[in-house]
């Protein structure tokens, strides 16, 4: 058996991030240098990192060192708020999904931290799909009472069990 301790994989090149707002988190990312994939690390040595990435809702901060890390990492933040960062700021908007993904920098300095500000108390979006059903109802290849029975549904404002 091996004196150091193998977890048989490379340290991850790429992270992605999820926030969904409404309450703190916190995650820490252990690992070691000597499992970087990429030839030179801008930590000196051999050495254990922890990469603290913490969000407070109260704040609406979201906070990631860099570590001395080269990696490309992406967080993805589902909040109806204004986003404001010192990382590039990308806004996604799909059918599935709205949120905001703000992009790191792949090589940035070893005592950068990179710091997300939702505002105080983010919330999240109210997504109305009514009308993307709309259009995909026109177009579906079912007769006109099912038509009017699934848009019923679609339209109340009360439940239906």
């Amino acid at each position: 058996m091996s004196p150091v301790l193998q977890n048989g994989c490379p340290n991850p090149t790429a992270i992605e991030v999820l926030i969904i707002v409404g309450q703190d988190g916190h995650f820490t990312l252990i690992e070691h240098s000597r499992d970087d994939t990429y030839e030179k690390s801008n930590i000196n040595g051999q050495a254990i990192r922890r990469i603290n990435i913490e969000y407070s809702h109260k704040d609406g901060h979201l906070r990631v060192p860099s570590s001395g890390k080269k990696w490309r990492s992406s967080i993805h933040v589902m909040a109806s708020n204004e986003i404001v960062s010192n990382a590039s700021v990308a806004i996604v908007h799909g059918h599935a999904e709205k949120s905001t993904v703000v992009t790191v920098p792949k090589s940035i300095p070893a005592d950068t931290e990179i710091e997300v500000t939702l505002g105080v108390e983010p919330s999240l979006q109210v997504l109305d799909y009514t009308e993307l059903i709309r259009v995909m109802l026109i177009d579906f290849q079912i007769t006109l009472d099912s038509k009017d029975h699934i848009w019923k549904i679609v339209s109340s404002h009360e439940p239906i069990f």
